[in-house]
């Protein structure tokens, strides 16, 4: 009662209803144990610090002293442990007394000890972080008999072995364990053993970053130290498409791809268009032209200057209405494959492509668009027989903010709007994209929540069972806005002036991906 801050506590206490809810009750706890932390810590003041805590106070009695302090046990207990085994086994509270030390006989150790099991507590099972049992795990014969690999596929994660017996090479044998396979938090470890060699070579992903290393015995110790080789991707069944295009191209596309760099001139990479006629094209284009493009006009300084070979959109298509961008073998693996070489910004296809149809949105009509093509010979095809509009829309867990009008079961476009953390939509993604009930469907998933990683639309649509994914990555700026942007194309969807249109011809906040 005589510290104040306690004393109000404790009055409110008093005045409160008998029949104070749960809630109320755990609240007034609550900050009775936080005030009496509070005085504890104080109590640890020492005395030349505490005096000139009390003058202050005298001076300002507004001054509010604020304690931090967390509630543990020290660990060195030592001279406590020494303490009690001094003392009584006597429990009782004793005003100022003390306590003689009792000596203490140690009783000798019994000649054996005999336990016996009671038989009533369960068996205790080890968690299972390898392949499981045997149906659970999936075997896999490589081509031309190269190899075997068994796996085991968990939600998020895959846990693999495997051997790899080329011809005229060394047999190989190799495991690895692979988590938040969808997110950017990815963790992969993996374990290649070579006979021939004296000591085995790891791969890691950790933190976005491909390592290789192996361990080297020097003088008594062991050193990692970066290394060369690895398996081949043919060994992981990890197939990365060749860089030819599908040789028959559906009309009314074209289809843009960089080629290899040239060293001679790295400030001119090469661009190459083809179209349903058969007819290529490649012509060097300055980089400080895609750094313009990549931009913007936002932050262009001449905005209303065409951009050369790009704008207008004819020029670079012709008859065609949409320019399919197609991804690098390093823009579309997944990282634990191997080691990538990075691309500037001006030369990823997904900035591209988001790229040149917020040009040509400004652009007089006709209008054009651009598109991501995930895999060479296969987005071709994929865009040709994707499905039309026919004004059917199926929202799934949509945001509170957002209308669900339109929503249909048997829907042609999937509407998904998440403020999960990447890696959890990215598991929700997985689901929907082997989900059989969406086979043939187009799917748009606007990421409040984050960036997705750049791989995982590749992936899902290789997976082989949607026709398309549009892609709206939302920052933290502007939520608001995306808002409004996917509630527009929402309707826009559900409007009978977008039947019979492709998804991509709809002006929306989505960048697609075939």
């Amino acid at each position: 009662p005589q510290i104040p801050e306690q004393a109000e506590l404790a009055a409110e206490i008093g005045l409160s209803k008998a029949g104070a809810s749960d809630y109320d009750q755990d609240l007034l706890s609550y900050r009775a144990e936080r005030l009496l932390m509070h005085a504890r810590v104080l109590a640890t003041i020492p005395a030349e610090r505490r005096s000139a805590v009390d003058a202050r106070r005298k001076q300002a009695p507004a001054t509010r002293v604020f304690s931090v302090g967390i509630g543990g046990v020290d660990l060195g207990m030592s001279a406590v442990l020494l303490r009690a085994a001094a003392r009584t086994a006597r429990l009782g509270l004793a005003a100022g007394g003390k306590v003689e030390p009792k000596s203490v006989e140690r009783a000798a150790p019994p000649a054996a000890v005999t336990l016996s099991d009671p038989g009533e507590l369960p068996q205790t099972l080890w968690p299972d972080h390898g392949l499981g049992a045997a149906s659970e795990r999936v075997v896999t014969t490589l081509p031309e008999s190269e190899g075997t690999i068994v796996a085991r596929r968990l939600a998020g994660a895959l846990v693999r072995q495997g051997t790899f017996k080329p011809q005229g090479g060394p047999a190989l044998s190799w495991d690895e364990v692979l988590s938040g396979m969808e997110g950017p938090e990815l963790r992969t470890r993996r374990r290649i053993a070579d006979a021939a060699a004296k000591s085995s070579l790891f791969e890691r992903v950790e933190e976005g970053r491909f390592l290789r290393y192996r361990f080297d015995r020097v003088e008594g110790a062991l050193r990692a130290q970066p290394a060369s080789g690895g398996l081949p991707l043919r060994a992981l069944l990890t197939v990365t498409a060749p860089p030819t295009i599908a040789s028959t191209l559906p009309a009314e596309l074209t289809v843009m791809d960089l080629l290899t760099p040239d060293t001679a001139d790295p400030a001119s990479p090469r661009v190459r268009l083809s179209d349903a006629g058969g007819h290529e094209r490649a012509a060097s284009v300055p980089r400080s032209l895609l750094q313009r493009l990549v931009r913007g006009r936002e932050v262009d300084l001449t905005p209303d200057r065409p951009l050369q070979a790009f704008t207008p959109p004819s020029a670079m298509l012709g008859t065609s209405k949409t320019l399919m961008v197609l991804q690098s073998a390093d823009e579309s693996r997944p990282p634990w494959s191997g080691p990538a070489t990075p691309l500037p910004g001006e030369e990823d296809a997904v900035r591209l492509a988001s790229a040149l149809t917020r040009w040509w949105s400004a652009e007089p009509p006709p209008a054009a668009h651009a598109v991501v093509g995930s895999s060479p010979l296969a987005s071709p095809g994929r865009w040709a027989v994707a499905p039309r509009l026919d004004g059917t829309l199926s929202v799934l867990d949509p945001d509170t903010l957002l209308p669900t009008q339109g929503a249909s079961p048997g829907a042609t476009v999937v509407l998904l709007v998440s403020a999960e953390p990447p890696g959890v939509l990215g598991k929700r993604l997985r689901l929907l994209a082997t989900d059989p009930a969406l086979s043939g469907k187009i799917l748009a998933v606007a990421a409040l929540g984050g960036p997705l990683r750049p791989d995982l639309p590749a992936s899902l649509l290789g997976d082989g069972k949607l026709a398309a994914l549009g892609v709206y990555e939302v920052g933290p700026v502007g939520r608001s806005r995306a808002l409004s942007d996917i509630a527009a194309f929402q309707r826009t969807l559900a409007s009978e002036a977008s039947k019979g249109r492709r998804v991509d011809d709809v002006p929306g906040p989505f960048t697609w991906y075939y």
